[in-house]
């Protein structure tokens, strides 16, 4: 079976109207006007601040848990054709939230709008806080799904790189994953209590459960150490593990034999899985 038999393309696009805009202020100075920048706050609002970081969370999720980061191109996500379903399911419920804080943002919008009069006074421009109902259309958060195939213009060279990117990145998680976990179990300086959170367990069960959808480059060996980290792992009392300082040392202790011998197979590159993806902002 092909990659592209495997996998379909995302696309997560999001728009949020910017609450920043360039602003003329005197300012008594020698320095030269080129070298200076004033800008105002039109808005400031939790609920505003919580539909960007809804965009951070989705593009993250869909980014940790169900996808491998597209080598062609930025922004694409390939997603293998087994998690699909669970992926959107995620995205709706992202979704939701997103138009849920929008909402709550429109409807203190007019409050906020009186406030930014009070408070810019000669800045204030009216030109810059149309109505909220057109606010209200200026945020959007949507997702497209697209089939990957070779009449998409992938040379065999590019599919390869895919395939090799993907293997890396999954190497570079589980080696990542270990060490979080490593730290969670126990203190990583003297005095201070290790903290393993059901967060974390979950995250790394999640992660050893999608292993196989996204392994698309057939990667035996991360394969196998999964399955040493799973042995560890899965169906382990938290509570007892919790409490258990042994017990807790010698699960730290097997995760880090499996650690090093990752480190020497895969070696030493690093591959950045941060997404620096960000949610678009109207001028």
């Amino acid at each position: 079976m092909t990659i592209d038999d495997r996998v379909v393309l995302f696309v997560i696009r999001s728009k949020i109207p910017g609450h920043i805009r360039s602003a003329d202020v005197d300012v008594v100075t020698d320095a030269e006007k080129s070298r200076l920048r004033h800008t105002k706050t039109l808005w400031t609002h939790a609920a505003y601040r919580a539909v960007i970081a809804v965009v951070q969370r989705a593009r993250r999720d869909l980014r940790r848990y169900y996808a491998l980061p597209c080598a062609v191109h930025d922004g694409v996500y390939l997603v293998p054709v087994g998690l699909q379903d669970a992926a959107t399911g995620m995205l709706n419920k992202h979704a939701e939230e997103f138009y849920g804080k929008v909402n709550e943002f429109c409807d203190a919008y007019p409050g906020l709008v009186k406030q930014a009069k009070e408070q810019l006074r000669s800045l204030f421009n009216p030109d810059d806080y149309p109505p909220a109902d057109v606010i209200r259309q200026r945020f959007k958060f949507d997702w497209l799904i697209f089939q990957f195939t070779p009449s998409d213009g992938y040379s065999g060279t590019v599919v390869q790189d895919i395939s090799s990117s993907s293997r890396d990145v999954l190497r570079a998680e589980l080696v990542q994953l270990m060490d979080r976990l490593i730290r969670s179990l126990v203190p990583q300086e003297e005095g201070k209590r290790a903290t393993l959170r059901t967060s974390t367990v979950n995250d790394t069960l999640t992660w050893l459960e999608n292993l196989p959808a996204r392994n698309i480059s057939d990667d035996e060996t991360v394969v196998q150490l999964a399955d040493r980290i799973k042995a560890l792992v899965v169906d382990k009392d938290i509570d007892e593990l919790r409490a258990d300082k042994d017990q807790r040392q010698s699960v730290a202790k097997a995760i880090s034999t499996i650690r090093d011998e990752a480190v020497t197979l895969f070696g030493v590159r690093k591959i950045d899985l941060s997404d620096s993806d960000a949610p678009e902002e109207d001028d």
